[in-house]
């Protein structure tokens, strides 16, 4: 319980400062506590440490299987400049975590009306993305920072700032190129024939799925071509199963579910002018990232490793769903999706058999 009872305390903490108008003062609270709790945890708390740990002070060495030029060369950059002068591995820790909750605890803000909204949008964020970047997936960590940032820049029409933080992004994870997706009209005609189009690919493929069709080899063929770790993921795909890389498990459902009921609960913007268009357009993003990574699960099950890296970066806006939709009244389809999300992922990462972070240890070396 000791993650639930900080996570819920820094959540009330942030909501309180949210409402004083100290927002800069709140993203920097949530930085500086969840990056020391992420930076001192035991090795033993989250899966990649080790890995993490070794990459850090031998480098890509020829025991890891090689990785294409360019790609993730700005976190192996940053992490082999820092190693050779000798700055300690939780420190490096440290600094990721801390860029990376600032960012996306100040993106939730930005995106809050109220405080509430932020205090629940950072609860989520804490109990589900937290744990699985900042704890494991390091450099998904920073490069989803990034992308929270960018959906902001392109919510406020700032395109090319939107452009050069996705590139940034792809620095840290070659997945974060999904982003690009957020260049797509997102109102207008255009964008409703782009949005029936997803939903018909993601309704099509989710019943190819149940028929047990599910083509993708040739893809993945072509695809290792490009990036040589995409034959180190297939083979693991094939030595073991992956709950979370389900895509009819219960969290991809209410996923799925969170997305759908926003193509009617949306209906509002046509007949208010209360509502911001900024948060209209973060939400109809949000949209089709989810049901495009619903997509790539299903079309890439073969695959779990490759699938459930792409479906990570596409589900990981769902706090800054939440800081919009609890900002608003109603809404209630929407709001219980999330909070039902949540709840679900929470269990999976924290409490089920095999979870994704052991109980809590803390390392003071």
């Amino acid at each position: 319980m000791i993650y639930l009872s900080t996570f819920a305390a820094l959540a009330l903490a942030y909501g309180a400062m949210h409402r004083m108008r100290l927002r800069t003062t709140a993203a920097c609270v949530a930085a500086l506590v969840l990056a020391t709790v992420a930076a001192l945890r035991g090795p033993d708390v989250a899966s990649d440490y080790l890995v993490y740990e070794d990459w850090y002070q031998w480098g890509l060495d020829s025991t890891f299987v090689e990785r294409a030029l360019f790609f993730e060369s700005l976190y192996f950059s940053i992490s082999e400049l820092l190693s050779q002068s000798e700055v300690p591995f939780r420190v490096f820790l440290w600094l990721l975590a801390a860029i990376s909750v600032y960012v996306k605890a100040s993106v939730i803000i930005k995106f809050s009306s109220r405080s509430r909204a932020s205090a629940l949008a950072l609860l989520i964020y804490a109990v589900s993305f937290y744990l699985l970047h900042d704890f494991t997936q390091i450099r998904a960590g920073v490069a989803i920072a990034l992308l929270f940032a960018a959906l902001w820049a392109r919510a406020n029409d700032r395109l090319w700032q939107f452009f050069m933080l996705t590139l940034l992004a792809t620095g840290f994870h070659t997945s974060a190129i999904l982003a690009l997706l957020f260049a797509l009209p997102a109102d207008g005609r255009l964008a409703r024939a782009i949005d029936i189009a997803i939903l018909s690919v993601t309704v099509t493929l989710l019943g190819l799925a149940l028929l047990g069709q599910v083509p993708a080899e040739q893809l993945i063929t072509g695809l290792s071509q490009l990036d040589p770790r995409l034959s180190l993921y297939v083979e693991r795909s094939t030595s073991f199963e992956s709950d979370a890389a389900n895509p009819f498990s219960i969290p991809s459902l209410l996923a799925l579910g969170t997305a759908l009921s926003l193509f009617l609960q949306l209906r509002f913007r046509a007949s208010s002018h209360r509502v911001d268009r900024r948060d209209i357009l973060a939400l109809v993003h949000f949209r089709r990232s989810v049901l495009i990574g619903i997509c790539c699960l299903v079309s890439l099950y073969p695959f779990r490793e490759i699938s459930l890296r792409i479906y990570e970066i596409s589900i990981a806006f769902i706090p800054i769903a939440a800081a919009v939709v609890f900002s608003r009244p109603r809404m209630l389809l929407t709001k219980s999706f999330i909070l039902l999300w949540a709840a679900a992922t929470a269990y999976v990462y924290i409490f089920r058999e095999d979870p994704l972070v052991q109980p809590y240890m803390i390392a003071l070396q």
